[in-house]
């Protein structure tokens, strides 16, 4: 199936090479979003096999779009090994940030040398521990770990970027904008990544925006929401027309045309 929609074999990465023994023996004791979250070091200690020397490897969750060059931000954190993105909460959202963490798990850069795999290697072993969705004093999946990572290694950065994984969770922080070139602005930033947490797809042909309390307005949706549900509805496209026994869909009133 991954071949017919284009996807190269080599950069397939199948269950028995990317996961242990004794962690895929351990599948069962974990939720299927927590086992996800227990497999994202892995999934980054696997890309860092295939990459050079002091080069970045990025994890970025798949419910994100990437409107900028991200090098630009890592060519701008270069004395780091590890770059983090904190939540910068706006005050809606500020009363989640104790239990989930300063920093989100969704964009999370390791560089591929000794000290960002001693990093990644300390963190596979915190979610080894516990990567519960139930939160604790000092836990929850594998991000409130991140707050620690940055305490005990001194060449990890916070990333003090509002362009990059701006969010539901903070985007009303800011004036949407766009240059005289098309980039999107988030007051004088750069919009690089944004990440939609919070949007559902109810069934083939409806989606819910964001299925929490923050009221989208109609230059968000249009400048940043647009353009990412017409990527989506690119995609079931090409996937309809590479697998004709393919049964989904996209969403309702989404135009290929814009």
């Amino acid at each position: 199936m991954l071949e017919a929609i284009g996807v190269p074999v080599e950069d397939v990465v199948s269950r028995s090479r990317l996961l242990p023994a004794d962690v895929a023996a351990r599948e069962h004791e974990y939720a299927r979003n927590e086992f996800c979250w227990r497999c994202k070091p892995l999934a980054i200690r696997r890309a860092m096999e295939e990459a050079a020397t002091d080069e970045w490897v990025v994890y970025l969750d798949s419910d994100m779009l990437v409107f900028g060059d991200i090098d630009q931000i890592l060519e701008r954190n270069a004395k780091s090994d590890v770059c983090l993105t904190p939540h910068r909460s706006s005050a809606d959202f500020m009363r989640y940030q104790a239990s989930s963490g300063f920093y989100n798990a969704g964009f999370v850069a390791f560089r591929n040398n000794q000290r960002g795999i001693e990093a990644l290697d300390w963190w596979d072993k915190r979610c080894s521990e516990r990567c519960s969705m139930v939160p604790t004093d000092n836990s929850y999946a594998d991000q409130k770990y991140l707050e620690y990572m940055e305490e005990k290694f001194d060449f990890v950065n916070s990333v003090d970027d509002p362009g990059l994984n701006a969010a539901p969770w903070n985007i009303e922080n800011y004036d949407i904008g766009k240059s005289d070139t098309g980039q999107i602005k988030l007051n004088e930033a750069d919009l690089f990544l944004y990440h939609f947490q919070g949007m559902h797809f109810i069934s083939s042909r409806v989606c819910e925006a964001y299925t929490g309390d923050l009221k989208l307005s109609r230059h968000l949706r249009d400048s940043i929401y647009g353009p990412y549900l017409r990527e989506v509805a690119s995609s079931y496209k090409h996937v309809r027309r590479s697998i004709p026994k393919y049964s989904g869909n996209f969403p309702r009133g989404v135009s290929l045309a814009k």
